[in-house]
């Protein structure tokens, strides 16, 4: 799936370039189309660095369950295992959501690359904070 979203990616960057008629209105449509590209690699970059930490978030969960139904635990550890375990289910939805929400827009109107850099700029900044969450999660999640 990825280097399918990879070739879509090219082949739109490819598409883009046709028919400019300025050089000027070509180097601006090459600046926005590079730096699209580069906002989908930065995105899928954090994805692949996140990603197998899934298991990670997998094997904290089933600890903390563990341990939840076995031990006898006061209310308010009973409450912060609870917590810890929703962060991690939290932390879990937001990378499916984001694997599920990351659909590259195909572009419509080729001369309006700004709306599709813009575009790019948001998967990036939703990487980003499903990755903060991940951590977080993994962190918290540690007994």
């Amino acid at each position: 799936m990825k280097n399918a979203l990879k070739l879509l990616f090219l082949a739109l960057i490819a598409v883009s370039g046709c028919g400019k008629s300025t050089s000027e209105s070509s180097g601006s449509a090459d600046s926005l189309a590079n730096e699209s590209k580069a906002l989908y690699s930065r995105a899928m970059d954090i994805h692949d660095e996140v990603m197998p930490k899934m298991d990670d978030l997998y094997r904290l969960k089933s600890q903390l369950k563990d341990t939840l139904g076995s031990a006898s635990l006061t209310p308010e550890a009973k409450a912060d295992f609870e917590g810890r375990i929703h962060l991690i289910d939290s932390a879990e939805k937001s990378m499916m959501d984001w694997m599920h929400d990351n659909r590259l827009r195909p572009i419509q109107d080729t001369t309006n690359l700004e709306s599709y850099r813009q575009y790019m700029k948001a998967k990036v900044e939703s990487a980003e904070r499903m990755k903060a969450l991940m951590l977080e999660a993994i962190e918290k999640g540690k007994l």
